[in-house]
């Protein structure tokens, strides 16, 4: 393989570089060209750069704000949920405090019926035995009147007596 020189170096040189000099003092429009552009490319990178800050921070607060909107809402539903249970217990005690009135009127109505009951049961035996009492009075009665009568049938005939 031969290599072949370039008999005009400087040419391709300028060609490849194209309007950029090496030298500061050749052109001073090149090295300004050159620092605009450079300043420009700064910006544009700056401003790039600043932007997929502001994208990540934006990012960041809409993730925060979703997150304080969720911690809210579940605050909330806790506070709903308390609520309703704090609410259903205080029912539940109020019930509790009616059914021990309803209790205490039944064991009193159970306590008056019993007491009747018992008093017309005395009664009721008070009547009987009277009863029987004086059954038995009229029964012996009875029984004394007839003792009588049979004692004057009984008593010995005389010849005259018929």
């Amino acid at each position: 393989m031969t290599s072949r020189a370039d008999p005009n170096p400087s040419v391709d040189a300028k060609m490849a570089i194209g309007t950029v000099s090496m030298c500061p003092e050749d052109d001073e429009t090149v090295s300004s060209t050159t620092v605009s552009r450079m300043a420009e490319i700064k910006d544009d990178l700056e401003s790039k750069l600043a932007a997929m800050v502001e994208a990540k921070v934006a990012k960041c607060e809409d993730r925060i704000t979703a997150l304080g909107d969720t911690i809210q809402k579940s605050r909330q539903d806790w506070e709903n949920a308390n609520s309703a249970i704090a609410a259903e217990f205080q029912q539940v005690r109020s019930q509790q405090t009616g059914l021990q009135s309803q209790i205490a009127g039944v064991e009193s109505s159970i306590a008056t019926a019993t007491g009747s009951m018992i008093s017309q049961i005395q009664n009721m035996f008070s009547t009987m035995q009277s009863s029987l009492d004086a059954r038995l009075t009229d029964i012996a009665k009875t029984k004394a009147e007839n003792a009588n009568d049979e004692s004057e049938s009984k008593r010995p005939r005389k010849d005259g007596d018929l």
